[in-house]
């Protein structure tokens, strides 16, 4: 019997977690599944347009009761930053133990404080606004960038998104005297599209400004647990509601060097909370 790790997001960006995380796995192990399950509230309600941090956190905390309750995960590792720092605010005391990216993040911010001193975190409102990042990693800074995870969704690389990065990271950096020395993406649907925070950045100074995405260092190390049982890793995704066209084209083009299991159960998303 396969043993499962269950992954969750607030949207489709964890899926890039989940990828490398599968890929990682096949080879030492065969006995795990993995299960991707996004839980945005609805197709046209994200975690963001709940109406305040309360709502936010007990609807995370009855999605994680309704996900254990249906998977029995041996394992559940919350992929998002915004879902992991409300869950850091839960207060949740049982239950299956889990992971948070922002746990292994702020280890990682704080290794590259001392490489880079100055690091410029860029993120959701949600994560930004909640200080979890600043408070443990003093001199952090931070830029809130409002919308682009729903932009990446739903215009994939294209204009919008473009502009949306270019336009932060300008109001950000331009005619400023103290840039940073690097940038951390603080959101799994940025990492997407990095080489466009790669350009944005390149273009703002004669010193090229390296841009850190701590997904796949995450998932490396989340795939060191192992467990041998002799049968084929799998992966699944579990969602409230399937993508549309746009959005499922998008995430086919991010994801296209993926192992072919991860984009075929994204075509067969199960419909299953």
């Amino acid at each position: 019997m396969a043993v499962s790790w269950l992954i969750i997001d607030s949207g489709w960006g964890g899926l890039n977690f989940a990828a490398r995380l599968f890929q990682q796995i096949q080879d030492k192990n065969n006995g795990v599944q993995l299960i991707f399950a996004n839980v945005q509230p609805s197709a046209t309600i994200s975690y963001h347009r709940l109406p305040d941090e309360a709502a936010r956190i007990a609807h995370l905390e009855a999605d994680l009761l309704e996900l254990e309750k249906t998977f029995r995960p041996e394992r559940i590792i919350i992929a998002c930053n915004t879902l992991s720092v409300l869950f850091g605010k839960s207060g949740r005391t049982a239950g299956t133990a889990v992971e948070l990216n922002t746990s292994f993040n702020t280890g990682y911010l704080r290794q590259l404080q001392k490489e880079y001193q100055k690091i410029l975190l860029v993120a959701t409102p949600i994560t930004v606004g909640s200080g979890y990042y600043q408070q443990h990693c003093p001199g952090l800074e931070s830029l809130s960038m409002p919308g682009l995870a729903g932009s990446i969704e739903d215009f994939g690389e294209g204009g919008e998104t473009a502009l949306l990065i270019s336009e932060g990271l300008r109001n950000r950096l331009e005619n400023s005297t103290n840039l940073p020395n690097a940038i951390f993406l603080g959101c799994t649907h940025f990492g997407y599209v990095q080489h466009l925070f790669e350009k944005t950045a390149s273009e703002m100074g004669a010193a090229v400004i390296p841009v850190i995405n701590p997904d796949f260092s995450f998932a490396d190390e989340a795939a060191a647990e192992t467990y041998f049982y002799g049968q084929p890793a799998q992966i699944r995704i579990s969602a409230r509601f399937r993508p549309p066209q746009n959005v499922l084209n998008n995430l086919l083009h991010f994801l296209g060097k993926a192992e072919p299991a991860v984009t075929n159960a994204l075509k067969t998303i199960e419909i299953t909370y």
